[in-house]
């Protein structure tokens, strides 16, 4: 990036930090994509864009409600399978921790 000062804009002046991609880069990325993987990599920028925009507007729709503990366990909870078992694994990687402290010590 490049902090250029004065930037033109029609009549308004402002500083802008400006992207850029050197040349060297552009040519390692397109070297060797024929029409084929061109496609898919254009259709996998868009679909990858699409979710991203999605994600954000989903979060922003969903926090923008109110939701009581008990609705967000319900809609985003986890199963009591699942909360069980993390808590299992959380104990077990305390338990591991602090072997190794032993061992390190010794």
């Amino acid at each position: 990036m490049v902090n250029a000062e004065y930037i033109e804009d029609g009549q308004n002046y402002y500083n802008k930090t400006v992207e850029y991609v050197s040349v060297d880069q552009l040519e390692n990325r397109t070297a060797d994509m024929d029409n084929g993987e061109h496609v898919c990599k254009v259709a996998l920028d868009i679909v990858e864009s699409y979710h991203e925009v999605s994600r954000k507007r989903f979060i922003d729709t969903f926090s923008q409600h109110v939701w009581t503990a008990d609705q967000l366990s319900d809609i985003a909870g986890e199963d009591a399978i699942t909360c069980n078992r993390r808590q299992v694994l959380g104990h077990q990687l305390e338990s591991l921790e602090e072997a190794i402290k032993v061992l390190v010590a010794r």
